[in-house]
């Protein structure tokens, strides 16, 4: 797996992984929470074996990825680091591509395929990160989850901060000090337990495979099954017996190959249309 770094316009650096096909069909691997883009190395060889190339950026402050000095739309601004990613490995704009996203990525496939309809030309979630709503607030976030939003919400925003700090920074902290993913994973976490989507998924229109496993306890399945309501273009994959760790780590590969099969017959349509107008 390779890794590559750029400067965006404002010298921010910005770095991402590459793997599988390198001049296969491009699919964008948005890491989970706290990860990056090295979660997916384990995807290479069923990646080559499909002709797929997988860029997968680090989000701001994971890796080697700066963070952001002033942000104020922070889904929208993450988003631009992927449109320079794909400019920095000679991916033209007018070039199709895939999204996938896993656990917090989720809330990135979402954006991406929202905001660039036209290019996107499907995506995939697992045990995806979805909007919150009083349900999911209510019956199935765990306990933790439950009081940072809690106290998100209510709008004391610093107590939040720190109640984050000890349960979710501190122990990743010890693990990995040198980093800054701490800011990341709170740039995340605004955008989730804030509700910070700054879209309406309501008008994602393009085709999704959203996968989950009906024993995650840390991003409950009935997310998937909101969203899966909410994008009428949709399909919704339960896969039994398996937890958030499960899909997201050694089942991560079954996963892919499910995404392979979902965007092949889309490919295969492109391809076709694209031989047309050359004959």
């Amino acid at each position: 797996m390779e890794k590559k770094c750029f400067k965006d316009e404002g010298k921010r650096q910005v770095s991402y992984y590459v793997c599988g096909a390198p001049d296969g069909f491009p699919v964008v691997c948005m890491h989970g929470a706290p990860g990056c883009g090295l979660d997916f190395k384990c995807l290479d060889e069923k990646a080559k074996k499909a002709d797929f190339l997988l860029l997968c950026p680090n989000r701001p402050g994971y890796d080697d990825t700066d963070l952001y000095e002033e942000v104020e739309d922070i889904l929208i601004t993450i988003l631009d680091d992927v449109e320079y990613m794909l400019s920095d490995y000679g991916i033209s704009q007018d070039s199709k591509i895939a999204v996938m996203g896993v656990s917090m990525g989720g809330l990135y496939s979402y954006a991406l395929t929202h905001e660039f309809p036209k290019r996107v030309l499907c995506a995939m979630c697992v045990a995806g990160c979805g909007e919150l709503s009083e349900q999911f607030v209510v019956h199935d976030l765990n306990w933790f989850e439950y009081i940072i939003l809690s106290v998100y919400q209510s709008g004391f925003e610093f107590c939040s901060y720190i109640l984050f700090s000890l349960i979710w920074g501190i122990p990743y902290l010890l693990y990995k000090p040198a980093k800054s993913t701490f800011n990341g994973f709170w740039y995340d976490c605004i955008i989730y337990y804030g509700g910070n989507w700054e879209f309406d998924s309501e008008e994602i229109t393009r085709p999704m495979l959203l996968m989950h496993g009906d024993e995650d306890n840390l991003v409950p399945v009935s997310q998937t099954f909101h969203m899966s309501r909410i994008i009428k273009s949709s399909k919704r994959k339960i896969i039994h017996g398996k937890n958030h760790l499960d899909l997201c780590g050694p089942d991560l590969p079954y996963c892919f190959e499910q995404a392979i099969d979902f965007i092949k017959p889309f490919l295969n349509r492109v391809n076709t249309s694209i031989r047309k107008k050359e004959d």
